[in-house]
C-alpha cells in the first residue's frame, strides 16, 4: 500500500511545483492576479517556505500589505521549524519592513463564549488568531463577534498605518437583554394619526381636484347651449346641474382634504410631552359647510 501512496504524494508535489513555477513566470510578466492564484494553488497542494514567501511578494505587488505581512510571518515560522534560520531571518526582515505600512491589531476578550465566531469586513476570521497580533491595511474595518444566545458585539473603526492597537471586547450580553438604545422604537400615537390624516387629506385633495375638473368641463359644455337671455334647453339644464353638483363635491373634498393635511402637519410637528391622548380630530359636515374640527390640550 506504501507505493501507491508515495506515487500520489509525488504527483501532488509535482503539481505544486508546476504551479509554483507558473506563478514565478507570471510575476515576471507582471500578471500579479494570476500569479497570486498560481502560488495559492501551489500552497494548497504543498505548504512550503518558498511558496509562502513568493505569495507574500505577489500580495505586495497588489498592494495587499496586511496579507503579505501574515504570509512573511508564516514563512518565518515554517522556516524555523525546518531549521532554516537564514530563510526565517529573511522572512522576518520582510515582515518588519512593512509594519510601518499596516496597522497591527489584536483583540482582548473579557470572555470567550462557547461557539463565538468573528467576522472582519463581513469575512470569517479565526478568533483565536486575532487574540494575537495581526495586521490590517489602513482604513475603516468592521468587527462583529457573535455567539449563540448572546447579542452580537459590533465595532467599526478606522486604522492608520504604523499603529499598534489592542481592542477590548466587552462580555456579550444575553440575547434577552435589551438596552434602551437598542430597543425598537414605535411612533407615538399622535404621529401615527398624523400619517393617517395626511394620507386621507391627500386623497381628499385629489378627489376635490377631480371634481373641479368635471365641474369646469360640464360648465363649458352647457354655457354655449344657452341664449343671451339665460334660457337653456333641457339638455343644458341637466349639464348645469351636473356642473353644480361637481363644484359642491370639489369644495367639500378640497376643504376636508386641506383641513386633514393641516391637522396631520400639526400632529407630526408638535412635540409629544406625555403618553396621554391630548388631540382629537373630527369631521364636521352641515348644509353648506364642510370642515374638520381639531382640538388639542397643550
Amino acid at each position: 500500500m506504501a507505493a501507491p501512496a508515495a506515487a500520489q504524494d509525488d504527483k501532488q508535489r509535482q503539481a505544486a511545483l508546476d504551479k509554483f513555477e507558473r506563478g514565478k513566470a507570471l510575476m515576471i510578466d507582471k500578471r500579479y492576479d494570476e500569479a497570486c492564484r498560481a502560488f495559492q494553488t501551489s500552497l494548497d497542494l504543498l505548504r512550503g517556505v518558498g511558496t509562502l514567501y513568493n505569495l507574500a511578494e505577489c500580495r505586495i505587488a497588489l498592494g495587499q500589505r496586511a496579507a503579505a505581512w501574515k504570509l512573511y510571518r508564516d514563512a518565518a515560522w515554517l522556516a524555523r521549524d525546518q531549521g532554516a534560520r537564514d530563510r526565517a531571518a529573511a522572512a522576518d526582515e520582510r515582515a518588519k519592513a512593512i509594519e510601518q505600512e499596516v496597522a497591527l491589531v489584536r483583540l482582548e476578550l473579557a470572555e470567550a463564549p462557547a461557539g463565538a465566531k468573528l467576522t472582519i469586513d463581513d469575512k470569517a476570521a479565526d478568533l483565536r488568531s486575532w487574540r494575537e497580533t495581526q495586521a490590517l491595511d489602513p482604513g475603516a474595518h468592521r468587527f462583529v463577534l457573535r455567539a449563540p444566545g448572546r447579542r452580537p458585539w459590533k465595532l467599526t473603526t478606522t486604522f492608520a498605518a504604523a499603529t499598534d492597537r489592542t481592542i477590548t471586547v466587552p462580555p456579550l450580553a444575553a440575547a434577552s437583554d435589551t438596552s434602551e438604545d437598542d430597543a425598537p422604537r414605535s411612533l407615538p400615537p399622535e404621529r401615527i394619526g398624523g400619517i393617517v390624516l395626511g394620507a386621507i387629506g391627500l386623497v381628499g385633495l385629489g378627489t376635490g381636484i377631480g371634481f373641479g375638473v368635471v365641474a369646469l368641463k360640464k360648465s363649458s359644455e352647457y354655457q354655449p347651449l344657452c341664449d343671451d337671455q339665460g334660457r337653456c334647453p333641457d339638455g343644458a339644464i341637466a349639464l348645469h346641474d351636473q356642473a353644480k353638483r361637481a363644484a359642491v363635491g370639489a369644495d367639500v373634498a378640497l376643504a376636508l382634504g386641506g383641513a386633514a393635511v393641516i391637522a396631520a402637519t400639526v400632529l407630526w410637528l408638535v412635540p409629544r410631552r406625555d403618553a396621554r391622548p391630548r388631540a382629537m380630530v373630527m369631521p364636521i359636515v352641515a348644509p353648506g359647510t364642510a370642515m374638520i374640527g381639531f382640538t388639542r390640550r397643550w
